[in-house]
């Protein structure tokens, strides 16, 4: 009983998502701002559950809305968390929604000034999280994006302060050892003594910023490890089938993004990423094909053909390799074997007579 109130829960969350994320798209692929769907689509009508599933579907709220508040950032709150929030055995049947537990360590470790180490230990904080996550509500992760990356910035940044100030306190504790120890050696042999200290000084800086670079990198392949394993537990609901889509190409400008931010290394980076979410529709196209329309295929198909879609814009490492736009073309074609440019029709009214059968011309062959 309790799975089975939990399944009506997610699904409610999810059908209430995709109509607000509907009400904002345009006949073309839109650049949409969704800001304001961060809290709206962790809400739901459970007035229209059945009877049996409401006391359960209360609980299910409240845990909900106990999941949801922000961190105290005090040795208490923090504990508190970890405990009660982090480790809770539901927490990851909420986290798909919310993103917002992340992006305030992250923000608080900017407040605080620490560095790309204490990054990379967040970041491996929520990937242990949502790996075991069922899946990832794709609305909730287009809002999370832009502020994943604003927050993340500072620490890949070139900090030049902090590795000086760092270096510093480095050399300086080095130094008053070797005076303390080799004093009477600078005094009979200087020139020696300033040689070998120049090269533990070069030494010692090389160390340094060769560390640093290795850790930034770090972060950055954890970064791309999240973004991919996020795309990977994408859903949709079948009835918005086309929102799905362009929730896909939404997601794959976000991504864009980070490439932009120099968060994800290089074009083979972003290139991983757009091969996971075209995995992941095609999956879902494989899944809910029986109740997505014939409509929605071909203006999908016909989006594909027409526009310059950044989802499908990077070549692939060899040319002998189906590209990404031929691939979702082979699996849409499975369900709706529609060839482009064999027929005018207007996408965007429900003229059914200027619109061919796929399904008779599938069930015909």
């Amino acid at each position: 009983m309790q799975k089975i109130s939990l399944f009506f829960f997610c699904m409610g969350l999810i059908l209430q998502t995709n109509q607000q994320f509907a009400t904002e798209t345009t006949n073309n692929i839109p650049h949409k701002n969704i800001d304001n769907l961060h809290l709206e689509a962790l809400t739901i009508d459970i007035t229209n559950q059945k009877a049996n599933h409401l006391p359960m579907l209360h609980q299910e709220n409240d845990l909900l809305i106990y999941f949801l508040r922000p961190i105290k950032f005090t040795q208490t709150g923090i504990e508190y968390y970890f405990t009660h929030t982090y480790n809770h055995e539901k927490y990851t049947e909420y986290l798909p929604y919310s993103f917002s537990h992340m992006i305030q360590f992250l923000e608080h470790g900017q407040e605080h000034h620490q560095d790309e180490r204490y990054a990379l230990s967040i970041i491996k904080l929520f990937l242990q999280k949502i790996k075991g996550c069922d899946f990832i509500n794709s609305y909730s992760l287009i809002t999370a994006l832009p502020k994943l990356a604003d927050v993340l910035i500072p620490y890949v940044e070139k900090k030049e302060s902090s590795f000086l100030q760092e270096l510093q306190i480095s050399l300086k504790k080095r130094f008053s050892d070797i005076f303390s120890s080799y004093s009477s050696y600078f005094q009979k042999n200087p020139d020696a003594f300033l040689d070998a200290l120049s090269q533990q000084i070069a030494k010692k800086t090389n160390d340094i910023q060769t560390q640093q670079h290795i850790d930034v990198e770090h972060v950055k392949k954890d970064i791309l490890r999240f973004l991919e394993i996020c795309m990977n537990k994408l859903v949709w609901s079948p009835e918005e089938s086309y929102d799905a889509w362009i929730a896909v190409n939404e997601l794959a400008e976000q991504s864009h993004n980070f490439l932009e931010k120099k968060l994800i290394n290089g074009t083979d980076a972003l290139d991983d990423i757009y091969w996971s979410l075209i995995h992941r529709f095609c999956y879902f196209i494989d899944i809910a094909h029986e109740d997505i329309s014939q409509e929605i295929f071909i203006r999908i198909i016909n989006d594909i053909e027409t526009q310059e879609l950044m989802l499908l814009g990077i070549e692939e490492q060899e040319e002998f390799i189906l590209s990404k736009k031929a691939y979702i073309l082979r699996k849409i074609k499975n369900y709706c074997p529609y060839v482009y440019g064999s027929f005018t029709t207007n996408t965007h009214k429900d003229n059914t007579n200027t619109t061919p059968d796929c399904r008779q011309e599938r069930k015909g062959n």
